[in-house]
């Protein structure tokens, strides 16, 4: 999920830092600032074409209900899978890379019918990948924490953060901070925030887990750093942006 990207810093007033990554937008952000850390939180883009002019005209708010647990769960499910039994992961990674291919020097990767996401290197990463995978030892599962999935809803409903039609806005600096910041308040007491990232794509959460272990992207492999970090807690909180465009946001944590 590749761009070319430039490094913005915002202000903050805290001192101690932390580094948290992810990939998916428009540039490579460094920021954040929450309370009581200074986030460095590098955003890579990605960007999608569709033969239908996907991201033309109008976009519908995003939803965020119970229905969407069920990708929740499926994108949690292939997350520890990656964790728990990478020999096996390696062969969903295969699949992947025959659905790459290159247009204008750019590489692209079919996630759904007509959807396509770009891609940095393309096959050379996915096959690095593999090879890591091949010789890492299983990791225990994350644990699905409730407490550390963001409540949009209730987010939308205390004017924490607005609404927009413009389906950008939902990986911008400024809906990350405060969303982020939002949540550091509310579990201070109890979670130790380690990282996060986040992925927007499609409804196949299968393509997502993919492109976040393999992380063909200009952001030095922070998502893979996190999925196959030694967290104990992770939250996945998904919005559907428009028909079949969704964003995973992933929050890992220990306890305090």
């Amino acid at each position: 999920m590749g761009c070319r990207c430039e490094s913005p810093q915002l202000k903050t007033e805290y001192k101690n830092e932390n580094d948290f990554s992810h990939p998916s937008s428009e540039k490579k952000l460094k920021f954040i600032d929450i309370p009581f850390k200074e986030i460095n939180l590098k955003h890579v883009s990605s960007k999608s074409f569709l033969n239908n002019n996907f991201f033309e005209k109008k976009y519908v708010l995003p939803i965020q209900n119970y229905s969407l647990n069920n990708l929740t769960n499926s994108l949690f499910y292939y997350i520890n899978l990656i964790r728990t039994d990478p020999i096996n992961f390696i062969e969903i990674i295969k699949k992947y890379i025959e659905k790459i291919i290159k247009k204008n020097n750019i590489f692209y990767i079919e996630i759904n019918k007509d959807f396509y996401i770009t891609l940095n290197k393309g096959k050379i990463i996915f096959e690095e990948c593999i090879e890591l995978l091949k010789n890492i030892k299983n990791k225990k599962r994350f644990i699905l924490n409730d407490s550390l999935k963001f409540n949009f809803e209730d987010m939308f409903n205390n004017n924490i953060i607005e609404k927009s039609n413009e389906i950008e806005y939902y990986t911008s600096i400024n809906f990350l901070e405060k969303i982020l910041v939002y949540k550091k308040n509310e579990i201070y007491n109890f979670y130790d925030i380690k990282a996060f990232h986040y992925d927007k794509g499609s409804d196949n959460t299968e393509a997502s887990a993919v492109l976040q272990i393999v992380d063909d992207s200009q952001a030095d492999f922070f998502r893979r750093k996190n999925l196959l970090s030694n967290f104990d807690y992770i939250g996945i909180s998904t919005l559907k942006l428009k028909d079949n465009v969704y964003c995973y946001y992933l929050l890992f944590a220990n306890k305090k």
